[in-house]
C-alpha cells in the first residue's frame, strides 16, 4: 500500500486559514507524480488498487477484518443536547 501511495501522490498544499462567516476558509492543492493522465482517472485508479489490497488482506487474516474495519468508520455523532 506504501509503495502505491509514492507512486501516486506528490504533495499536498493547503493555505489559509482565515476565520470568515462563522468557518475557517482555506485552499488545498493536491499534486500527483504522473502529469500526463487525468487526475480524477489516477484518484479512481488508486482507491481501486488500495480496495483490492485490502480485500486480499481481508481474505488473509480474517480475525483482522472487522477491527480495522471500524477504525475506518466515521464515528457517531450525539446530536442531542
Amino acid at each position: 500500500m506504501l509503495d502505491l501511495a509514492l507512486k501516486t501522490w506528490d504533495n499536498i498544499i493547503s493555505t489559509g486559514g482565515e476565520f470568515k462567516d462563522k468557518g475557517f476558509t482555506f485552499t488545498t492543492d493536491i499534486n500527483l507524480i504522473n502529469k500526463d493522465t487525468n487526475s480524477l482517472k489516477q484518484i479512481t485508479n488508486y482507491l481501486d488498487e488500495m480496495y483490492k489490497m485490502r480485500e486480499e488482506e481481508k481474505a488473509q487474516f480474517p480475525q483482522n477484518g472487522p477491527a480495522l474495519d471500524s477504525l475506518l468508520q466515521v464515528p457517531r455523532v450525539d446530536t442531542v443536547k
